[in-house]
Parts: C-alpha cells; structure tokens; sequence
C-alpha cells in the first residue's frame, strides 16, 4: 500500500482564526475554536482516504466519533516536534506547561510534549504521521459497526505498510515500527483525560457546535444522532 496519497496538510489558515489573547478564559474559547476547525477538516481528510469510502456510511460515523479526539491529540504532537517544551496549538501560538497549569490541563500538556519528544527522538516522518492518523481511525473493535472484518482487513494491510516502510527507509532503528504502535494508547489516555477536562469545564453559553455536540453524546455514552456530515 502506497503511503503517499495519504499525506494531508495540518495547518489551518490563520486568516480564519481570532488572535491568540492572553487571558485564560478568552485562551480557552480560542482552544475549542482551534479545535472545531479541526474536527471539520479531519472529516474532510477521512473522506479522502480511498479505502475509508468503501466502509459503509454509519461505521465511517463511528469511527470518527471513536477517535476524533486521539487524532487531535496527534496532530499537535506532530506539530509539536520541533518547539522543545511547547505544545503548538497553531503555526503561530504555543502553550507550555506551566501556562497550561492556569488552565488545569498541566498533566495533558506534559504527556503531549512526552510523545512529541519520543517522536523527534523516533526522527517520525510525516508517512509515519499519515499512518498512525489512519491506524487511530480504522479501529474494528468500535461498538456497533457493521462491518468489523472489512475495517479490521483495512487495518492488518496498513499496519504491513507501515511496517515495511519503516524497515526500508529506517534499517538503523529495528523497533522504530514498534515504539511508533506504543504511542496509540498513551494518545487514547490523553484523550480521555482531555474530554473529562473539557466536558466539566464547558461554559453554559457556548454555542452547540460539532466539538461540544461530539463531547457530550461521549459523555452520555451515546453514539447515535450525530451531526457528522460523511
């Protein structure tokens, strides 16, 4: 399997977001905004994977609720390799952890920047990046798929490709395939540590957007009526 039409770019255009202000709780809805943004283009980009579109419509919806949060949680780890001891939220804007202790999510932060370390140490590309992106998505253990056995045949050929692809063009690092799979479950702890966060934190007057829609059918547990368009 050919990793390269896979490759996605990250950035958001800083035209379409507030200035980054200084004060927590202003700091707070610029953060959900960011991540708003990317909620919609991680849809965009899913649907954009070829063996994604032969999954049927209502497990592409699991999927993506299943996970949406890891890959966020990626994605600033990926960003987040070349600023030592700061967490890129943006191109232009980075939180450390001890500004992050302000906002109480100290110990989320310093996870993050634990990965992002591991990762620069891993010297992860960005075919590596798309790939754990993919292998967060296609999980066929979610509850309620239709079709497990396709998902988890869509999982087992990426999983070779990413083995072989590391085994080519990084034979120095035997277990750099390995290292790479052990960061999923750290990022599926900093998940579920940053929806319990956000979920008790949420302001009564934010609007109902796909992040808070999304945070609270987590909440109650539930998986039906989301407003994911696929």
């Amino acid at each position: 399997m050919n990793l390269e039409p896979l490759l996605s770019d990250d950035d958001l255009p800083e035209e379409s977001l507030m200035e980054a202000p200084f004060h927590e709780q202003a700091l707070y809805s610029y953060m959900m905004q960011l991540a708003e943004l990317r909620l919609y283009k991680l849809v965009r980009w899913a649907r954009n994977l070829p063996q994604f579109g032969a999954i049927s419509t209502d497990d592409q919806i699991l999927l993506l609720q299943n996970c949406w949060s890891e890959l966020i949680a990626l994605s600033l780890c990926w960003r987040s390799i070349d600023t030592p001891n700061q967490i890129s939220i943006s191109s232009t804007h980075h939180i450390t952890a001890e500004w992050a202790q302000h906002l109480g999510f100290e110990d989320v932060v310093v996870r993050l920047l634990n990965i992002a370390e591991k990762f620069r140490k891993l010297y992860m590309d960005q075919f590596e990046y798309v790939a754990l992106k993919v292998l967060l998505l296609i999980t066929p253990d979610v509850k309620g798929l239709k079709e497990p056995r396709k998902i988890r045949d869509f999982q087992d050929k990426f999983t070779e490709a990413l083995l072989a692809y590391t085994a080519s063009h990084y034979p120095q690092m035997k277990d750099k395939f390995g290292q790479l799979l052990l960061r999923l479950p750290e990022l599926s702890r900093i998940s579920f540590m940053t929806k319990d966060i956000l979920i008790k934190s949420l302001p009564p007057s934010l609007p109902c957007g796909l992040l808070v829609e999304l945070l609270k059918g987590d909440n109650k547990g539930e998986s039906e009526g989301s407003s994911l368009n696929l």
